[in-house]
């Protein structure tokens, strides 16, 4: 437990998540992304490494990135690869939103 602790990065996330009515694995998924972001705000996880770490079905990620985007908390980037069948997505996290 205690490797795993100091694995693990500290990492900050703005107040006003816990204001904003967006559901609460909405703002759990929110708060992932900003834990796993590198310092300019941009990630790529996997929806499944997601789900696994937030405790919450494909469906409740899925449905958390469209509210994140929709409030304009994050930006989704979809990028095709060269085989044409598989499709990555990078988050941008979006700094002062009001």
């Amino acid at each position: 437990m205690e490797a795993e602790r100091k694995r693990l990065k500290e990492f900050t996330a703005p107040g006003f998540i816990w204001v904003m009515n967006i559901g609460k694995h909405a703002k759990l998924v929110y708060l992932y992304l900003c834990s796993v972001a590198d310092t300019d705000g941009t990630c790529c996880p996997y929806n499944y490494d997601i789900e696994k770490a937030c405790m919450v079905t494909r469906y409740d990620v899925v449905e958390s990135l469209n509210v994140l985007v929709a409030f304009g908390l994050i930006r989704r980037i979809r990028m095709d690869l060269d085989n044409g069948k598989y499709r990555t997505e990078h988050y941008i996290i979006i700094e002062g939103v009001d």
